[in-house]
């Protein structure tokens, strides 16, 4: 199963009370370090309750080099952000969400995980997510 490195906007952790700041959250995903087989699920972050998602991407770093997509949302629906990612090859492209101008806005209201779901098997591919987080006021105190 791939491992993950997540880097956030302050190379640092979510803070334990939030500040009602935007966090960028980038995760590297290298699956030539722990390739995945189709219908593996990969845990990109766990988000906390009353969190918004303004905005997702995903930027291919480094192609699969054969046909390979992925769906990337959450845990009550895999395809919830952006559906059929092509990994097959390295794009400066950023894979929005399909169907649409800009990235759909998303309240979380109990706490869940954003995860990407692979319809091939990945053993070379290398991405980029990255997600646009905002806070509730129910999170300030």
């Amino acid at each position: 199963m791939p491992t993950t490195n997540t880097y956030f906007s302050e190379k640092k952790a979510l803070p334990s009370k939030i500040t009602g700041r935007l966090h960028q959250v980038s995760v590297e995903i290298d699956f030539a370090l722990s390739p995945g087989v189709v219908t593996d699920i990969v845990r990109v972050i766990g988000i906390p309750a009353n969190t918004v998602i303004f905005a997702a991407d995903v930027v291919i770093v480094t192609g699969q080099g054969a046909t390979c997509t992925a769906d990337f949302g959450d845990d009550t629906s895999g395809t919830s952000l952006i559906t059929a990612v092509n990994l097959e090859t390295a794009d400066a492209t950023i894979q929005t969400p399909a169907n649409t101008v800009t990235c759909p806005v998303k309240y979380y209201s109990a706490a869940n995980n954003i995860v990407l779901t692979l319809g091939h098997t990945t053993s070379t591919a290398k991405i980029v997510v990255s997600l646009l987080l905002g806070f509730s006021h129910k999170n300030l105190t």
